[in-house]
């Protein structure tokens, strides 16, 4: 099995293709598919993604053939159709690190404030995506520097933190987690 191959299920093409694109980039092969009812559990995917169009019916039949095929498969529900945040999502479910090896021990978003903990020094990179009221990305890094073992916070800006559709990323030393935050 290509432990870097995934499946995207969306309904948008153009979504699909540009993360297919950004997924490669990054050393991921990436197949897609629009239409869910025509998939069926095929051999060879460490992952599988839902865009938010798939409908829940689809998404647990999808779940269950592909959990009976292969019960190590990832599930990936997509935040939003942001694509750097989205292949971050996928960097985290295609790390098979036992959790005990992993620089970020425990992270969250509440409040407006990030917390995490780290369990080694590592360079840190904190980034936060909102979706405006018209769909469109807004980023901002909240963080990047070296930094040494134990907790840190960060803060998001004042409109991201009463955001619905927040979205953060850490990165620490080759390790990413993406968190909803709003």
């Amino acid at each position: 099995m290509d432990e870097r191959r995934v499946l995207l299920i969306g309904r948008r093409a153009a979504v699909l293709t540009r993360l297919a694109g950004a997924l490669r980039a990054e050393g991921i092969e990436a197949d897609q598919v629009q239409d869910p009812a025509g998939v069926r559990a095929r051999a060879g995917y460490r992952v599988v993604a839902f865009g938010r169009a798939v409908k829940p019916a689809d998404r647990e039949r999808i779940r269950r053939e592909f959990a009976e095929a292969d019960p190590e498969a990832v599930f990936v529900d997509g935040y939003a159709p942001i694509t750097e945040l989205l292949v971050a999502q996928f960097e985290q479910a295609l790390d098979r690190r036992p959790l005990g090896r992993r620089a970020v021990v425990d992270a969250s978003v509440r409040g407006g404030i990030v917390d995490l903990e780290l369990r080694s020094p590592c360079r840190l990179r904190i980034t936060a995506y909102r979706l405006d009221a018209l769909y469109r990305t807004r980023t901002r890094e909240l963080f990047d520097r070296q930094v040494e073992p134990g907790t840190h916070s960060a803060a998001l800006d004042a409109r991201s933190a009463k955001a619905r559709n927040v979205f953060v990323v850490i990165r620490a030393d080759g390790e990413t987690v993406a968190l909803a935050a709003g």
